[in-house]
């Protein structure tokens, strides 16, 4: 009597298994050092729990990418720091999902036809790398193309693989985790690194403001009931609040308006009252500008001293004239990836995404990134959510950081690029029927 039958499927992997096995176990025997040993063994083992988990559709959700990269870099660099790991906690993000999405593109033809859509962010590391050529600063350059591969080429092309109109990012996961995370900036974050602005992690306060207020909007503007909006944002808005961090705050203000003038463009309001909702929307913001306004121009130089004496602010207005002057003198091509950095400036690029753009990689520059943008929104049309955290973290990108430091808004634009509906191809030959 025969036994049972191993199915071929399992047949199938079990060989897998065997020659990813002998393939590790030779590479162990000819790699020098015990740290790239145990790196290639876990990163074997990593990739094939990662299939095997495919195998049964359970692709890991994007929103695991999103609290790694937000709430769990700056904690995981410490401890990588402690281990004295020559491996930046940087790269650990950029680099980590990608089994997970070797997996989705394995299983899922769907994801590989988005792939496509990367053609902008190739199209800016090709552009940069090129550029190099003329840089008069290529080392820097070269330093800042390889971040930006992990810290944004790498987040787009995990996004677009693992988010899709199907499967959509698990928002409650990430408002629960920035909850968590403000909660413990607000109970065990100290205000002595930088003094008078609150940190947790030894983090910049920039970053733990942008961390706290993009769980807010994903918390004000996700699918989660009321009640628990009630208690989860105070928090994050405190704990943003207390980093006393500009950028962040504006870009807090633009998402949220952008976010509500979406719920109701996409409400079942009549047309009319969507437009009189629009519109009163339109009002309080001019009012709440020209009121801002207005405080400014009365405040005593006194109380502006804080504001316009801080080297970050004047810093930056700086900056924005010598982007403008390198704009001027080559506006097609720029004057190369890490040019700014020639300059014996304080910083080697002028916080503002749009002026680095512009100065090193000229209108070619620009207009990939105003492209990618444009199909950034034009996917998240119909979803108040990634609208607001496209435009929230576009406007953290116009006041700090540079293209490799501005890890949230590729991670999220590259997300609502992953909305757009992809065209189905008619068939080719088909044939009619016969009248």
């Amino acid at each position: 009597m025969r036994g049972p039958s191993i199915p071929s499927v399992r047949i199938n992997w079990l060989i897998a298994l065997g020659l990813a096995t002998l393939a590790a176990t030779t590479s162990v025997l000819v790699l020098p050092s015990s740290g790239a040993q145990l790196a290639l063994v876990g990163g074997t083992l990593l990739l094939l729990s990662c299939l095997l988990m495919s195998r049964s559709s359970r692709v890991l959700n994007a929103a695991w990418v999103v609290v790694l990269t937000l709430y769990l870099l700056d904690v995981g660099g410490l401890i990588l720091t402690a281990l004295h790991s020559p491996v930046p906690m940087v790269v650990v993000v950029g680099v980590a999902p990608v089994p997970f999405v070797i997996a989705a593109l394995w299983l899922r033809p769907e994801s590989r036809e988005r792939l496509v859509l990367l053609a902008a962010p190739l199209a800016i590391m090709a552009l940069g790398g090129l550029s190099l050529a003329w840089s008069p600063d290529p080392e820097y350059g070269t330093r800042k193309l390889s971040l930006w591969l992990v810290t944004g080429l790498l987040p787009c092309v995990s996004m677009l693989v693992l988010v899709s109109p199907d499967r959509p990012i698990a928002w409650r996961v990430v408002s629960i985790i920035a909850f968590i995370y403000a909660v413990a900036a607000l109970t065990v974050g100290t205000t002595t690194l930088f003094p008078g602005r609150l940190v947790i992690f030894d983090a910049n306060p920039i970053w733990v403001a942008r961390a706290a207020f993009v769980g807010a909007l994903a918390t004000l503007f996700g699918p989660i009931p009321n009640r628990w909006k009630l208690l989860l944002l105070p928090p994050m808005l405190l704990a943003g609040h207390l980093t006393d961090s500009l950028g962040p705050t504006l870009g807090l203000f633009v998402g949220i308006v952008i976010g509500v003038a979406e719920t109701i463009r996409t409400s079942a309001f009549t047309r009319r009252r969507a437009r009189l909702g629009l519109a009163a929307l339109a009002v309080v913001v001019a009012v709440a500008g020209m009121a801002g306004l207005a405080v400014a121009v009365s405040a005593p130089p006194a109380a502006l001293a804080p504001i316009v004496g801080d080297p970050n602010v004047s810093s930056r207005a700086q900056y924005l004239g010598l982007a403008g002057g390198m704009f001027a003198a080559s506006p097609v091509i720029g004057a190369g990836l890490g040019a700014f950095a020639a300059l014996g400036a304080a910083d080697p690029y002028p916080h503002n995404i749009v002026a680095e753009f512009g100065s090193e990689l000229g209108i070619i520059g620009l207009a990939l990134l105003v492209g990618w943008l444009i199909l950034a929104v034009r996917g998240a049309l119909g979803s108040p959510l990634l609208l607001a955290l496209v435009g929230a973290t576009a406007v953290f990108a116009l006041f700090s950081g540079s293209l490799a430091g501005n890890l949230e808004f590729w991670m999220f634009s590259a997300a609502a690029v992953a909305m757009t509906p992809l065209r189905v191809r008619a068939p080719e030959h088909v044939l009619l029927p016969v009248t």
